[in-house]
């Protein structure tokens, strides 16, 4: 059988009154304004989608220019190790040019630094790095 407080709960959800969207509520203004209104539209998820999109194609370009600017190892540690699927690690790096991996951390941050004056300089505010 069925719980009486299943029983309970469902008389409680039934014998509240339900609310129509279309019903107006008043705003801190004073006008009225319908509840289906106040509902996000369809087409607010598709633009932020596409906002995103043009964001992130925006990106890409702006890192294959950068990218096109650097040459030995900034080069290498910017293809195999900040933009990588897979990146390898300080100490491979380091153990390929014959530095330390601290030496490799360093040159990463300081490549990091010139990325994100770049990208500042070229999309402004448009993106918040956490480069």
């Amino acid at each position: 059988g069925v719980k009486e407080k299943e029983v309970i709960e469902m008389d409680r959800r039934m014998g509240n009154s339900e609310a129509s969207l279309d019903v107006p509520l008043g705003d801190s203004e004073g006008r009225s304004v319908a509840r289906v209104e106040l509902m996000p539209s369809a087409d607010s998820a598709t633009d932020e989608t596409v906002a995103k999109r043009q964001l992130s194609e925006m990106l890409n370009k702006h890192l294959m220019i950068f990218r096109q600017r650097l040459e030995g190892k900034e080069l290498e540690i910017f293809n195999k190790r900040m933009v990588a699927e897979d990146p390898l690690t300080l100490q491979k790096l380091g153990d390929g040019f014959g530095v330390s991996r601290e030496r490799v951390r360093q040159l990463e941050a300081r490549l990091a630094g010139k990325l994100r004056d770049y990208l500042k300089a070229e999309l402004g505010d448009a993106v918040n790095l956490g480069v």
